[in-house]
């Protein structure tokens, strides 16, 4: 799953859909906060299960910069003015880009909440590869940017695999498919299409895979199994 975006809801349904159990692995692949106003409560409730891994995405990338911040006492230190207006000029950022309710959410929280949430943001990963049924893939929040033949994982930046969109027609390894969120699908399908509008379903390449559909404007939260390739929607 990708791009939950708070919406508890849609997530609980989906767990309930696909009969998540603790047989199974379930990989996020980054912004399950922001925009709705429960996506720290998906945080936590994540959290719990041993078998959900949850890669970072530029939402809790920002967020993971600004929450340990605000949980801060007042001293010289941090009210330092190149610090403070540094600060305040990502806040502002964050809170455009939907971060007020993830914001709103973490002032209602305990300290020993608080400080296990942004625990839990800063041990996430960046990415994953992992083997099902014969198959590789690359799971990342929003793509590979600055892509390189033969370039090793470790040696790409943070932001080539959280501020990005794969394009038609990139195609990156011949091994392995590409799997990612970020960009909402519709996109995709509007630029085939030739329209303003597209499907929120699961768009696929030959070398990407992007399951973001939108689910925080209007569209559908997606979950795709790796063993079968079967497409779920909520």
């Amino acid at each position: 799953m990708s791009d939950i975006h708070g919406m508890y809801d849609s997530y609980k349904r989906m767990l309930s859909k696909v009969d998540f159990s603790e047989d199974d692995t379930l990989y996020i692949l980054g912004d399950t906060i922001d925009r709705g106003t429960e996506g720290l409560k998906i945080l936590l409730d994540m959290s719990a299960r041993s078998n959900v891994y949850h890669l970072v995405g530029n939402h809790e990338y920002v967020a993971c910069a600004i929450l340990p911040w605000l949980m801060q006492e007042i001293t010289e230190q941090n009210t330092d003015e190149n610090v403070l207006m540094d600060r305040l000029s990502i806040l502002e950022a964050w809170m455009k880009d939907g971060g007020n309710p993830t914001i709103e959410e973490f002032s209602k929280l305990s300290q020993e909440q608080r400080e296990y949430v942004v625990d839990y943001i800063e041990d996430m990963t960046v990415y994953e590869e992992v083997n099902v049924a014969g198959k590789n893939y690359l799971l990342t929040h929003a793509g590979l940017d600055n892509f390189q033949t033969g370039r090793a994982l470790d040696d790409y930046a943070l932001g080539d695999f959280i501020y990005t969109s794969p394009k038609l027609s990139d195609h990156f390894f011949d091994d392995k498919l590409l799997i990612v969120g970020h960009t909402p699908t519709p996109h995709y399908y509007a630029m085939l299409n030739g329209t303003h509008q597209g499907e929120p379903k699961i768009f696929r390449t030959d070398s990407f895979i992007d399951i973001d559909c939108g689910c925080a404007y209007g569209g559908k939260l997606a979950c795709l199994c790796l063993d079968t390739m079967e497409e779920f929607y909520v």
